[in-house]
């Protein structure tokens, strides 16, 4: 009898880690400035956003006025999931771009297997050029192409959260 408890404790510890590799991400080393240019592996249209975010994302509408013809209006698409928000600009002529974003929950992943809830050392080894000592903060950037990424971990060295945003005029 102690022998079944025993196979019995033992399979249940063996099937848990496995189900916890599992839900891992697939990291994908990735060079710092390709992450920049496409964060999310896929272009940044109203289409690939709803197609691409987790099933529950909820979209939202925002109409402004352009600031430099305020006869034109750009439309501008929130996509919230849960504690998470990225805002994409449809302008007057069409063109679809990211504005920026904050993403709070591990189910948003970039294209690279960052994603909210990994460990420090695991974030090191999703870059091929990425030479830091750890930080609670670590901002990537483009300046040619006024974006920048910033990740943020807590004091056990988990990424709690990132942000992104681009200057757009």
């Amino acid at each position: 009898m102690k022998r079944l408890y025993f196979f019995l404790i033992s399979l249940l510890i063996i099937g848990c880690s496995t189900i916890k590799e599992f839900g891992k991400p697939k990291i994908i080393p990735t060079n710092s400035n390709e992450l920049i240019e496409f964060p999310f592996g896929h272009n940044e249209s109203i289409a690939s956003y709803k197609s691409n975010l987790p099933k529950k994302t909820n979209v939202v509408k925002m109409v402004q006025r352009n600031i430099h013809y305020p006869n034109r209006v750009d439309t501008i698409y929130s996509f919230n999931y849960k504690k998470s928000k990225i805002a994409v600009v449809k302008t007057y002529f069409n063109k679809e771009m990211v504005l920026g974003g904050n993403v709070e929950n591990k189910e948003i992943i970039l294209k690279n297997g960052v994603q909210v809830g990994m460990l420090w050392d695991d974030f090191v080894l999703a870059f091929t050029n990425f030479n830091e000592t750890y930080s609670d903060t670590v901002a990537l950037k483009n300046e040619a192409r006024k974006r920048k990424i910033t990740f943020y971990f807590d004091k056990n060295k988990t990424l709690k959260r990132y942000t992104f945003n681009e200057y757009i005029d």
